[in-house]
This record gives structure tokens, sequence and C-alpha cells, in this order.
């Protein structure tokens, strides 16, 4: 497997910041690909005994990878879209708790439905962001 390239550099801070990982982990993930800090986080933290986003990273990375690659081949390509999907679903995940956890009082609902990186690529949309927030009912 293929370390991260530049084109990689968003992704891999996108990884980064929707985790909070142990100090004494850390370190040792620096230069990894990002399925290999994931799975280095889950054989060496114990998720019950941490924050609760690491399990949810974690079983993200496993469901979506199982889904995927029962259907395809391993390639580097179903690698990216692995990954894309882990961070979209994790980061739609905060965008969704965010609107609803941290507004003011008597402020409008906004909805948000998902991030979709690979969608946006394909649209060749400036955003990944689906729909942009919408004012909801």
């Amino acid at each position: 497997m293929r370390k991260y390239s530049e084109e990689d550099s968003v992704e891999k801070r996108r990884l980064g910041n929707m985790m909070l990982v142990p100090s004494s982990i850390n370190s040792s993930l620096s230069k990894k690909a990002p399925w290999e800090k994931i799975m280095q986080i889950r054989d060496n933290i114990n998720l019950r005994k941490n924050l609760y986003q690491l399990d949810e990273v974690v079983k993200l990375y496993l469901d979506i990878e199982k889904d995927i690659l029962s259907k395809n081949k391993n390639t580097v390509n179903r690698r990216r879209e692995i990954l894309q999907r882990v961070l979209d679903s994790r980061e739609t995940n905060m965008i969704k708790f965010a609107l609803e956890e941290w507004k003011y009082p008597g402020e409008p609902n906004f909805r948000f439905q998902k991030v979709n990186t690979l969608q946006a690529e394909k649209e060749k949309r400036n955003s990944r962001y689906y729909p942009d927030y919408e004012r909801g009912k």
C-alpha cells in the first residue's frame, strides 16, 4: 500500500481533525496510511475506556470496507473510496451533531443531509456538502 502523496494531504488532515487519539499512540501514527492508522487504533486502544468517537471511526471503517470489498477488488481506487466514505460519514455525523447541539436559543433549525466527496468529484462541484445547508421545517 502506498504512503500519502501530496494529493492525499487534505484527507490526512481530515482524519486527524476528526479524532482525538491518546498521545501514546498518536506519535506512532505519523506517516502511516489512513487505514493503517485506523487498524493500529483498533488494535491498541481499549475502545470501551476511551472516547466514543474512536469507536465510531473504527466501526465506520470496518463496515464500509466490508461493504465495498465484498463487491469489488481491493485496489488503490477501492482504498481511496473506503477512506472517502469513512471521512464523509464521520464529517456528516459531526456536522449534524454541531447543528443540533450548538444552535442558539430561538435560532431556526437547519437541516444537513451528507458530505459526499466522490459524488462531488464526479459532478465537478466546488463543495462536497449535499445539499448545502437548507432551512428545516
